[in-house]
């Protein structure tokens, strides 16, 4: 690309930016006016269990072996469970049978 087409391209790309930025600042104002200052603060139970979160995986990883005996445990918790829902959806389905009385 000719280096005079590159310098128009990016000439237009300002100007496109600068249009799109007006308008996010004046969407802004608006929406300030209509709704007020927002903000967002965590509640304080989520807060908490990440806290706690972070402290259990703090102690599960503490120890190697603790680490894979756990992780180990929890793949085996959840194999197990797939295999027992694949067992489960085998059996054999009971045969419903609709009456209606006239």
């Amino acid at each position: 690309m000719p280096a005079r087409l590159q310098l128009i391209w990016v000439q237009i790309f300002r100007f496109i930016s600068a249009v799109f930025s007006f308008f996010k600042s004046i969407l802004g104002w608006i929406l300030k006016q209509v709704f007020g200052s927002l903000s967002w603060q965590a509640p304080s139970w989520s807060l908490w269990s990440a806290a706690k979160l972070r402290q259990v995986a703090n102690w599960i990883f503490a120890t190697r072996k603790r680490a894979l005996t756990i992780v180990l445990s929890a793949l085996l918790g959840v194999g197990g469970s797939y295999y027992g829902w694949q067992w489960y959806q085998q059996l054999p389905k009971p045969v419903l049978t609709a009456y209606q009385v006239k």
